[in-house]
């Protein structure tokens, strides 16, 4: 993360683009995950970092839910109920007729809309604990492990948070 910070503060300074230092933090683990592939420089352990996952997931989950303050929501509760029913209905609807058949329709497929309906509904890590929890069930798919994390957290945030400050800055 000290890296990240580094280099996204030359970026900064070098185009007058801020980049989240999460998204060069996820950028080098990529490059360096890719390089140790390649010349298994250090030992991973896999059931040590899914049990470390799945803790971290557990916390964050359980942080978020604490912090909601539901007094403070209640005035809203009918146009929120109204909107989650749409979106749930619109990301189903989407999820099965289009994008599964779009993926392959097959069991990886399955996994990711699994994952989409998650990050619709939430958050990259509510579409990681819907697909831990098919996972832990019916078996791994790496293929939806691989891409879902990459999409939801990675890509949408190196491109959106760029397209978003660029907005910003140029109507301000």
């Amino acid at each position: 993360m000290n890296i990240s910070f580094f280099v996204s503060n030359i970026i900064n300074l070098k185009t007058n683009i801020i980049i989240p230092n999460i998204v060069i933090g996820m950028l080098l683990s990529v490059i360096i995950n890719n390089f140790n592939i390649k010349k298994q420089v250090f030992e991973f352990y896999e059931d040590l970092f899914e049990f470390i996952q799945n803790i971290s997931l557990d916390i964050f989950l359980t942080m978020a839910l604490m912090s909601i303050d539901l007094y403070a929501l209640s005035s809203l509760l009918g146009p929120i109920l109204i909107i989650v029913f749409f979106q749930v209905l619109f990301v189903l609807i989407y999820g099965v007729f289009i994008c599964f058949r779009v993926l392959g329709k097959d069991y990886d497929a399955a996994i990711m809309i699994s994952g989409l309906i998650g990050h619709t509904l939430g958050a990259t890590p509510n579409a990681l604990a819907n697909m831990s929890t098919l996972t832990n069930k019916y078996g791994k798919s790496e293929t939806a492990f691989l891409i879902v994390p990459m999409v939801g957290a990675f890509l949408l945030d190196a491109f959106s948070m760029p397209c978003i400050l660029f907005f910003i800055n140029f109507l301000k």
